[in-house]
């Protein structure tokens, strides 16, 4: 009783309506705040996983960044190679463009030389496949009815033109070389063979019926060694003389 009048005096002067309604009015902010503590609790860790969220990101941007700069470089670089390629395969259809021409011209001069049919023929041609073609002075298309030996001065012109051209100083190995030939391509290839052998070793094999004297007079005294063969009575083996030279 005592505890009551003593709040009850202390209301006295106070309106209690008034107090009540403050003190509901604590009650809810303080229900509130207990809300909103929790509630900045649960946003701070939403913060941080965000935040984390963000710096994993960040750093993926940057490596899909110098992902971007590495495809910018790449693409340079294969701008530039493709460049390259293409000033590179210009260069080499250049080159064998011109030693193709070199090569024919080689060859039609070659073979003008060995030949002595002198005005019959007006061009040796070779095409992108190197494959021969030889031009009557008529404008038509004559290797396929040439002669044997006119094809083999042909063959053999093509040869040292090659040779020449390439750079490739390989020695040349002919057997039976004037087998099919005669007369004045006989001297011709004689006196050829024999230029040629200045710059090159060329090894030819003779029967004997070949090595006439319109070609030992070329081959004698040019000749660096000249050797026999002999076939043995029983044929079970083949000997070697060497021969002087003329």
């Amino acid at each position: 009783e005592e505890s009551i009048k003593k709040i009850n005096t202390a209301l006295s002067g106070h309106n209690t309506e008034q107090i009540r309604e403050w003190n509901e009015a604590l009650n809810q902010f303080e229900g509130l705040r207990a809300d909103n503590q929790t509630r900045l609790g649960e946003l701070k860790e939403a913060q941080r996983r965000v935040d984390t969220e963000i710096q994993r990101h960040k750093a993926e941007l940057d490596r899909e960044f110098k992902k971007v700069e590495k495809v910018k470089k790449l693409g340079k670089e294969k701008v530039f190679c493709a460049k390259a390629l293409d000033i590179a395969q210009k260069t080499k259809e250049a080159i064998l463009q011109e030693m193709k021409d070199k090569i024919e011209y080689e060859t039609k001069r070659l073979f003008l030389e060995l030949v002595w049919k002198k005005e019959s023929f007006k061009d040796v041609r070779i095409d992108q496949k190197y494959q021969i073609s030889l031009i009557h002075w008529m404008g038509w298309e004559c290797l396929g009815t040439v002669s044997a030996g006119e094809r083999e001065l042909l063959a053999l012109a093509f040869t040292l033109a090659l040779h020449k051209v390439s750079g490739f100083d390989s020695p040349i190995v002919i057997d039976t070389p004037v087998a099919r030939l005669a007369g004045e391509s006989r001297e011709n290839f004689g006196r050829v063979l024999c230029q040629v052998s200045k710059d090159k070793q060329c090894i030819l094999l003779f029967h004997d019926d070949e090595y006439s004297s319109n070609i030992r007079k070329y081959m004698d005294s040019k000749a660096a060694s000249r050797s026999l063969f002999r076939l043995s009575q029983d044929e079970k083996e083949v000997k070697m003389e060497v021969l002087s030279n003329a």
